[in-house]
């Protein structure tokens, strides 16, 4: 197959500045392959619970890969593959149907062709280590193993939440937090708070966020550890990661205005998510895939993959929760 490719050189002229000059030739390219793809993130949580984990990749989604010369650029999805997954000793402790949504992290609703759901409600265990494969018609079939950290110490927890200055359906507050981090081996985190009422439930779409940091260390990267951000144990070497920022959320679910019963929120619930290694390249490069993206200028970024015979990546979050007052 032929396709005509646009090669820009570009000369450096003294002084006097830059040029482009664009040839067009015609290359030799192999044909693609097509393999599966997959994407989960295990978790030791309920899937069925109302708001069981704030992650964005915890549906799983299986495809089909695409060339880097196909003009759309959306998701293929694959709406009739097998999916299972196996314990340690090669017992299968879950199948997953294909539904075609799943819940955003904000709590929206998300159709698209590709997404399955769970049919046995299993819960991971963290240190354990589970198989998932996956086949479709005539494709190879894939898997992709992960092991799921230790659930995550907390030792330490405050919030001192007050009324917004500028807005008394917010509430605002300084929120204190240290974890026990095990040195000598590296750790990933990713930290999520969200508004509960009175009897537990979550009361608003958006979790917390955070409106100012006091960590006071120079860290040169953008691994600060703010809610929602992910985070290394790369600058903690004493053992444990203390927290210090200012966080946001709202103070009332909104909704419950059309139904003339007011839900205020009551509690704080913080989840310190544990992140497998896999599970944070996923996410490190990825990121760093978008932020090359149109820069000609740019080193190429490939995304990282732990699945074999296809592409994707098996990851796993353990969570631990731990609920405050609110106010």
């Amino acid at each position: 197959m032929k396709y005509k490719v646009k090669l820009f050189a570009l000369f450096a002229l003294l002084a006097a500045g830059m040029f482009g000059c664009e040839m067009e030739q015609e290359v030799d390219l192999p044909e693609h392959e097509p393999k599966l793809t997959l994407r989960l993130a295990l978790a030791n949580v309920d899937t069925l619970a109302e708001h069981s984990i704030q992650y964005k990749y915890s549906a799983l989604f299986i495809g089909r890969s695409q060339s880097v010369l196909y003009p759309d650029e959306s998701l293929t999805g694959m709406a009739n593959a097998t999916v299972k997954l196996y314990d340690e000793s090669g017992n299968v402790v879950e199948e997953y149907a294909h539904t075609g949504y799943t819940q955003s992290e904000y709590g929206y609703k998300v159709e698209m062709q590709g997404y399955y759901a769970s049919t046995k409600n299993f819960v991971p265990e963290p240190g354990k280590t589970y198989t998932i494969r996956a086949s479709a018609h005539t494709f190879q079939d894939i898997e992709a193993t992960t092991m799921l950290p230790e659930k995550p110490v907390v030792t330490d927890l405050s919030f001192d939440g007050q009324p917004s200055p500028a807005d008394s359906y917010t509430i605002e507050g300084d929120l204190k937090l240290t974890i026990a981090d095990e040195p000598g081996k590296k750790n990933y985190y990713r930290l999520v708070a969200v508004p509960l009422d009175s009897t537990y439930a979550r009361i608003a779409d958006s979790p917390a966020r955070s409106i100012d940091a006091y960590d006071g260390a120079d860290f040169g990267n953008n691994e600060k550890p703010r809610l929602g951000d992910l985070f290394s144990d790369e600058l903690y070497s004493s053992g444990k990661i203390t927290l210090l920022t200012r966080i946001a959320f709202p103070g009332i679910d909104y909704a419950s205005f059309q139904t003339g019963k007011k839900r205020y929120a009551r509690y704080l619930e913080v989840q310190v998510q544990q992140l497998t290694e896999s599970e944070y390249l996923f996410a490190k490069t990825l990121e760093a895939q978008w932020r090359s993206d149109d820069n000609p200028f740019a080193e190429s970024q490939n995304v990282y993959s732990n699945v074999n015979s296809g592409y994707g990546v098996l990851g796993g979050v353990t969570v631990t929760r731990v609920v405050v007052e609110a106010l």
